[in-house]
């Protein structure tokens, strides 16, 4: 089974902090690509940085980065015409501005003493993001012609009209300025997730596509993902470790809830007279309450265990959380389901998470983390997702766990 990591965050901002049109897209393709995926400010931080950052220049200053042959500033008017912030979006002119640091042609190329490593990665790293998201568009059925510009009369960009060669050209760009980017000492979460969709491209084809001519010359991009693969496993590992000597203490006891913890903290732990190593936990006070039928047998001392009792105790089947008001439908109109559930919270809480299902993608699950969602909205968003998967193979109604 392939899995995936989705981790959900929502932050409490100042109250007088300005807030710009798309600074969501500019945060986040800022994270993605700016930052070593070791190491990076939190997101609250981050949209401080940016908030106060898109303040302080307006982008009327911002427009004459390259005049000014500034490398940060014109890292900066890229990334907001490729976002549409604080500027209308545009990826022909985000692709422009960015060369003037990539193209010594570029009629604004900077000297060779301003292309520092840093501003190098940084910009490739951007550019790679950008062609990967030029190749989606293209592999979703969005053709593409050449469409020349003054400047380089056989760029590639989305222009309406078929071309079925585009999405692989784009896809070979961004992967060939993911490896400029590892060259340079950058190795962002966007470098990581170009090799994961390369690898993913060529899957169903059952085609290895790190070693074919074409790719396996990004010697330093596989390296890099292959040492995040390593790492990841390393955490599992340990990880495994930690739950195999109190498997209780990391998932909720309830029947079908399928939320857990990397922290004992994350659950609430029973306050009952049942012994340490038996001892349930529980993501919230409505899964205790629905597994109480069952637990309450087990809740004292093992010499005080009606054994007889514990062994016809019905296990609590699978059924609708409490909270969601009924059956799982997919219909979204439905009066049966309270919405207020999918309301988050910006107090953070305990880092928990869920398995959810990848509808299309069969037997792959994405890993959700969240501070803020509620318990009843991850398992809401799981059994959602659990609903599309069911009715794509043809199963049937389901009915959410």
């Amino acid at each position: 089974m392939s899995k995936h990591v989705l981790r959900q965050h929502l932050v409490e901002l100042p109250k007088d902090l300005p807030f710009f049109e798309n600074q969501e897209e500019y945060v986040n393709v800022r994270h993605s690509c700016i930052f070593d995926y070791h190491s990076f400010p939190t997101p609250r931080q981050q949209h401080i940085d940016c908030s106060t950052h898109l303040s302080n220049v307006p982008f009327e200053v911002a427009a004459t980065a390259l005049e000014r042959g500034d490398p940060e500033a014109i890292i900066d008017l890229g990334l907001r015409y490729s976002t549409g912030c604080t500027v209308s979006a545009n990826v022909e002119q985000s692709l422009d501005t960015w060369e003037a640091i990539t193209n010594s042609h570029h009629p604004y190329a900077l000297p060779n003493d301003k292309l520092t490593p840093s501003v190098l990665a940084r910009t490739y790293s951007l550019l790679a993001e950008t062609y990967r998201k030029l190749s989606d568009i293209a592999f979703d059925g969005f053709s593409v012609v050449r469409a020349a510009t003054p400047l380089y009369p056989d760029r590639v960009l989305p222009n309406g009209e078929d071309d079925e060669y585009m999405p692989n050209g784009f896809l070979f760009l961004s992967a060939f300025y993911a490896e400029a980017t590892v060259a340079w000492g950058l190795v962002s979460p966007a470098v990581l997730n170009i090799a994961r969709h390369l690898i993913r491209a060529g899957e169903p084809q059952k085609l290895d596509i790190r070693n074919t001519p074409r790719y396996k010359r990004f010697v330093r991009l596989w390296r890099a993902y292959d040492t995040r693969q390593e790492e990841m496993a390393r955490e599992r590992r340990v990880y495994e470790a930690k739950t195999a000597r109190a498997p209780n203490a990391y998932i909720c006891a309830a029947q079908g809830c399928g939320i857990t913890s990397k922290q004992k903290k994350g659950l609430m732990r029973c306050a009952g007279k049942c012994p340490p190593e038996r001892k349930p936990h529980y993501c919230s006070k409505d899964c205790q309450r629905r597994d109480w039928g069952y637990h309450k047998h087990f809740c004292k001392p093992d010499s005080q265990i009606d054994h007889a009792a514990a062994e016809s105790a019905p296990i609590p089947t699978d059924g609708p959380p409490v909270g969601l008001g009924g059956a799982l439908a997919l219909d979204t109109d439905s009066p049966t389901i309270d919405w207020n559930v999918l309301q988050p919270t910006v107090v953070e809480g305990p880092d928990r998470s869920i398995e959810v299902p990848i509808p299309g993608r069969p037997g792959e699950t994405v890993t959700l983390y969240s501070r803020n969602l509620t318990p009843t909205a991850m398992r809401f968003m799981r059994d959602v997702m659990a609903a599309q998967v069911a009715e794509r193979a043809g199963v049937g109604a389901f009915d959410g766990a």
